[in-house]
């Protein structure tokens, strides 16, 4: 298998994370059989010890490991 990555854009803030939901290309909505992932949540300390920024869009590779 090979590595794969997933797009995402920022969605909404909750209480301590910031959620991002998988887009397709061109950042199109995806059917829900078609996500790889669907909704990555991502805890808000992680970028308050980068920049403090929250991005805008992800991008997440997955490489399988045996």
């Amino acid at each position: 298998m090979t590595d794969i990555t997933v797009d995402f854009v920022f969605e909404r803030s909750t209480k301590g994370t910031h959620r991002f939901k998988e887009v397709g290309p061109n950042d199109s909505p995806m059917e829900y059989a078609e996500q790889v992932v669907g909704t990555l949540y991502v805890k808000k300390a992680f970028f308050e010890v980068q920049d403090g920024a929250v991005p805008k869009r992800l991008n997440v590779t997955i490489s399988p490991s045996y």
